[in-house]
């Protein structure tokens, strides 16, 4: 049967919830004239896939109405109603989780109940804690803007005007920090986009509005208020986009970084350390070798500040843990390599973490040119993630060649091609660059069994060429050795 919306709502309650969640289904008051249990049970056999030919409409239908002819338009209604209840619990959970958010709308409410001593007190807490709260984020910015128009409002339904104007001058200069923030932010990130080729005209809308607002200057003034750190070093971000290379502004946006990582949240640094790695690896892509070094250091940096989580508590993505792996090999520091990879494997999320432990380890072996040993962990890598997949792939033809197993090497080619071919899943820069890689290897490997001098010189013409090709030195300095 097709997949219905009440089965993803039911796999995002998570293992350790669903006791509470019975509970709440048992005593939920909202469709207290029927009783939903039995067919939360019988859903929840098939609990958190809900994969199943036993799983039916009609099987859903008898747990509520056991011996009763099927009625299509009635399990349809009783299964949205459970949808509103799963919705609602999952809500119960995030208020639960979630104070700040709990006492905004609390707030909101009794503001529309009229009911002003709670409301005033309760919000004057939750922007006191906001003001002086020591982690800067759009996040906080956002917040408290929405809290003192929450504060406007209220005394604009009291007609108490004198303090309406009072409150006005300090949101305004609020708002303006946070729209600041958010435009220098949009920004940057739509900038960083582009930089991995993805096209788009978000960009030329978005500078089409800047023109018209005064950013160098309303951060100028901005600037003495202690709510306006995060946007100080936005701004240098935002200024390294005006050229491709500024190393100047780069270690400045990086200096202040550093000198303000306490005062920032998680998302906060999560955000700058993106852009600060983008420009890193643009000029990396600009041949200049220097900022090899530099990446390795704002892997560090992200590392040590735990910059790769956006909020508390979330695993580290498997991507960043390759990358630092890649980059430490790069630098030559296999120890820091291995170390990263005993120190960190456990921060990733469980289903990722033998794939990235048996990937590293290849990597590691196909640095140190032990070829063997590198198939052998490739062989044990689990194939959960695409990338990784076809990284792989790359690496078991460099080591089949070095090892001399050719019949080997000319059947993974043609596995190779038949997964270009058929793989729906690979991104069209991952395909092209697969593909000219193939293409070059399939060349070398002929040329290896089949020596012609004037086609060496047109393989060695044809990968110097390529401004993307793995392995591209080695390609070269195999061509070179052919006969």
């Amino acid at each position: 049967m097709k997949k219905l919306r009440i089965f993803e709502l039911l796999s995002a309650i998570e293992p350790i919830e669903l006791k509470r969640f019975h509970r709440y289904i048992k005593s939920d008051s909202v469709y207290a004239s029927r009783d939903y249990l039995p067919l939360v049970e019988h859903l929840m056999e098939y609990y958190p896939e809900f994969r199943n030919e036993k799983l039916t409409l009609e099987s859903m239908y008898g747990s509520l109405y056991p011996g009763k002819k099927f009625n299509n338009r009635v399990i349809i209604s009783r299964i949205s109603e459970l949808n509103r209840m799963v919705e609602n619990f999952l809500l119960s959970m995030k208020l639960d989780k979630n104070h700040a958010l709990r006492s905004k709308l609390v707030a909101e409410m009794l503001m529309d109940r009229r009911a002003f001593t709670n409301f005033d007190n309760l919000l004057g807490k939750m922007i006191n804690i906001e003001k002086n709260v020591k982690k800067i984020s759009e996040r906080q910015l956002y917040d408290l803007d929405l809290m003192l128009m929450l504060k406007g409002q209220s005394l604009l339904d009291r007609e108490m005007f004198v303090e309406t104007h009072e409150l006005l001058e300090e949101n305004i200069e609020v708002f303006l920090i946070y729209v600041v923030t958010r435009i220098l932010t949009m920004y940057c990130a739509i900038k960083n986009i582009e930089n991995f080729q993805i096209a788009g005209n978000s960009i030329l809308q978005l500078e089409s509005y800047m023109k018209n607002i005064d950013l160098e200057n309303l951060v100028k003034s901005l600037g003495h208020n202690k709510l306006s750190a995060y946007m100080k070093v936005m701004v240098q971000v935002y200024r390294l986009y005006d050229s491709k290379t500024n190393d100047q502004l780069y270690f400045k946006a990086k200096k202040e970084l550093l000198e303000n990582i306490d005062v920032f949240e998680q998302i906060s640094k999560f955000t700058i350390f993106s852009f600060l790695y983008s420009y890193a690896v643009q000029q990396i892509n600009m041949r200049r070798v220097e900022f090899n070094a530099e990446i390795y250091d704002i892997l560090k940096l992200i590392i040590k500040h735990r910059a790769y989580m956006k909020a508390e508590n979330e695993y580290m993505p498997s991507m960043l843990f390759r990358e630092f792996v890649i980059t430490a090999l790069k630098q030559k520091d296999t120890r820091g390599a291995e170390r990263f990879i005993a120190d960190y494997a456990e921060t990733l999320a469980p289903e990722n973490r033998k794939t990235l432990r048996e990937y590293s380890s290849g990597k590691i072996m196909m640095h140190q040119k032990k070829y063997s040993g590198a198939l052998m962990h490739y062989a044990g890598t689990p194939g959960n993630i695409q990338i990784l997949n076809l990284d792989m792939k790359i690496d078991r033809l460099v080591c089949l060649y070095e090892l001399g197993n050719f019949d080997k090497f000319r059947e993974d080619i043609s596995k190779n091609k038949t997964l270009l071919k058929n793989n729906k899943h690979i991104t069209e820069f991952q395909r092209s660059s697969f593909k000219a890689y193939i293409e070059i290897m399939e060349r070398l490997i002929g040329l290896r069994l089949k020596p012609d001098k004037k086609a060496k010189l047109k393989l060695i013409k044809d990968t110097e060429k390529k401004k993307i090709l793995h392995y591209k030195e080695w390609i070269l300095q195999q061509s070179a050795n052919l006969k």
